[in-house]
């Protein structure tokens, strides 16, 4: 599903203001939540630990509203093939922000296992691109829009990292709809700012 996102996304993109869009998958996007969180807090026993509001407001403000905005101007102004590549860094981003900033420690299987995954991926990715002429695409016009989504990757890799904590005191659909239900306004006044 996540690959089948980005040249969807792409694709519409050219044809309907970027912001346009993403309200409006946000806001779908946000009704399902709402049902998945649902069905997770009839199976899911409460927690009694006192909810963290102050590292969710970071953890929305970091996957709900800045990276789908860096996202958004990202992937209008650069391939598919690239954002899908530079997407597949988040891991290895993650690994990287948990040894310095939570000192996780990895073994060196896994740093292998992520290095081998991210060359794959460059390589997959590549190898379509020469194949069809389109697909990765390292021109310097392009420049801009993939580094709006290298720091849309480094972003979510951060939230990641804050979400730690918080899935001991919420399940991972509820936390996912209350983010939506708090940035997707967000993301609506951004289109009213832009019509009007």
């Amino acid at each position: 599903m996540w690959g089948c996102n980005i040249p969807i996304v792409k694709d519409t993109t050219t044809r309907i203001d970027p912001f346009v869009f993403n309200a409006a998958r946000l806001t779908l996007a946000t009704l399902a939540l709402g049902l998945f969180a649902w069905i997770e807090s009839r199976r899911r026993v409460p927690s009694n630990q006192p909810f963290p509001w102050g590292r969710f407001a970071v953890f929305s403000a970091l996957t709900g509203f800045i990276y789908m905005v860096l996202f958004m101007l990202g992937i209008s102004r650069t391939t598919a093939g690239n954002v899908a590549l530079l997407l597949s860094s988040m891991p290895m981003w993650t690994a990287i922000f948990s040894y310095f900033f939570i000192g996780e420690r990895l073994h060196v299987a896994n740093w292998i296992g992520l290095a081998i995954t991210f060359v794959g991926t460059l390589a997959v990715i590549t190898m379509g691109a020469m194949e069809e002429g389109k697909g990765v695409n390292l021109s310097t016009k392009y420049l801009a829009g993939n580094l709006l989504i290298l720091f849309a990757a480094m972003t979510w890799a951060s939230g990641t990292l804050v979400s730690k904590k918080l899935l001991d005191t919420v399940g991972p659909m509820k936390l996912a709809f209350m983010s939506a239900v708090f940035t997707t306004p967000l993301h609506l006044l951004i289109v009213a700012n832009t019509i009007g």
